[in-house]
């Protein structure tokens, strides 16, 4: 009965898709939402009808390689807007800083998402719901961070056009916004998740303030490298009294 309500909601909704290609311009971004929204909503339906056994490590894995996919388009992205603005034949102090810090920034999240195993939170139908739709903002803000990291290299070859305030906080909110996700969808259900909560949240109110400080792509990186270290101690302690 799952697999044919799951048949029958995607097909249905895939008639919906092609019918959008009629609606009106002005009304297009309505229809848009609500098939999302009905999309979404089809696992929740399909999975009511019957108790459908899946494999957590499995489901887990999946998404980690997506995370790090998308992590992977941040590398690469970043990478491309400083060798466009090293072809500019300039290496200012600005550009530097994003060269060193955009690195630590990606590593530093790639680290932090794989610090608590996932499949430990996938214990029941609604946990692994939340789990598994809270990641489209861990994906979204992963993405914004490569985005956000090639703004800064444009910014110091003098090729953007927000103030230096504006770019910071173009890199600030989705890193606190990819903390606060990871946070929510990773760490809080853990055992240690009171502990590296703190950390994951605070972090995230440290990223925030950083476009305040004189260079906050570096502090950026420092909050994050720090936030790490934090976490790797605080996973690392239990297992060590444990064995």
């Amino acid at each position: 009965m799952s697999a044919l309500r799951y048949a029958g909601g995607i097909s249905v909704l895939q008639v919906g898709w092609f019918g959008l290609l009629a609606v009106p311009d002005d009304l297009w971004a309505y229809g848009w939402c609500l098939l999302v929204g009905l999309e979404l909503l089809v696992p929740i339906w399909a999975q009511n009808s019957s108790d459908i056994r899946w494999h957590p490590h499995h489901i887990a894995e999946r998404y980690g390689l997506m995370t790090i996919i998308v992590i992977g388009e941040s590398v690469l992205a970043s990478t491309l807007a400083v060798q466009a603005a090293l072809d500019l034949g300039s290496m200012p102090a600005a550009l530097i800083r994003v060269v060193v810090a955009a690195p630590i920034i990606l590593f530093a999240m790639w680290w932090l998402y794989f610090s608590q195993p996932g499949h430990a939170v996938l214990d029941s139908t609604l946990g692994a719901f939340l789990w598994g739709y809270g990641h489209f903002f861990v994906f979204a803000s992963a993405a914004a961070v490569g985005a956000a990291l090639a703004v800064a290299a444009d910014f110091a070859v003098g090729q953007a056009e927000i103030s230096a305030r504006e770019t910071a906080f173009v890199l600030a909110v989705p890193v606190a916004l990819f903390l606060v996700s990871v946070w929510f969808v990773q760490v809080r259900p853990q055992p240690t998740g009171s502990v590296c909560g703190t950390i994951f949240v605070g972090a995230a109110v440290a990223v925030l303030l950083a476009p305040l400080l004189p260079f906050p792509v570096i502090a950026v990186a420092l909050v994050l490298a720090l936030a790490t270290a934090m976490v790797v101690v605080s996973v690392a302690r239990p297992a060590a009294q444990r064995g």
